[in-house]
């Protein structure tokens, strides 16, 4: 199993070329709840004192969480971060929110700074918090960028092999 993530990023840097950065567990930095129930994995970004080899040009942070059955954790975020939490699998419950099962999301508000976990039973959750680029913003399939005209132009480059050629190799 792995998680792909893809960020958006800020218009000043939209048109630089694309990067990968593979992410095993081994190279990942971990840390535990006090009770050893929760294990928290910091993928992108700083969090409690431990940051992410992977470099972002963007403020994001990017956890995953193993829950054991009955292990909670408090998060603690800035203010200026939006922050969802994607169950995996499993359920949990969010103070203030209630129950929340596996294949669900939850939004926080920029409204407090912190908000607790408790796992109702074994269970995987994504927290990523980002600072808003606070940008304007136009989509189209996977192409994120400011602007219709830009969409536009990154479909043609798209098209043209700008952005690369795969060639797939079926044996």
């Amino acid at each position: 199993e792995f998680i792909q993530l893809w960020v958006n990023t800020p218009k000043a840097k939209k048109m630089e070329p694309a990067s990968y950065q593979p992410l095993t567990k081994e190279d990942t930095p971990t840390f535990f709840s006090d009770d050893k129930k929760v294990r928290i994995g910091v993928q992108v970004g700083e969090y409690n004192e431990h940051k992410s080899p992977v470099k972002s040009d963007t403020e994001i942070i990017a956890l995953r969480v193993d829950f054991e059955k009955d292990g909670a954790f408090s998060f603690s975020l800035d203010k200026k971060f939006n922050v969802f939490a994607y169950i995996l699998n499993g359920k949990i419950n969010v103070d203030k929110h209630g129950l929340v099962e596996e294949k669900n999301l939850i939004i926080f508000n920029q409204d407090g700074d912190a908000f607790t976990i408790t796992a109702l039973e074994n269970t995987q959750v994504l927290v990523l918090a980002g600072v808003p680029l606070n940008e304007p913003l136009e989509t189209y399939g996977p192409f994120v960028m400011n602007t219709t005209t830009e969409i536009m132009e990154a479909i043609r480059d798209y098209q043209t092999g700008k952005m690369g050629v795969l060639i797939e190799e079926f044996h």
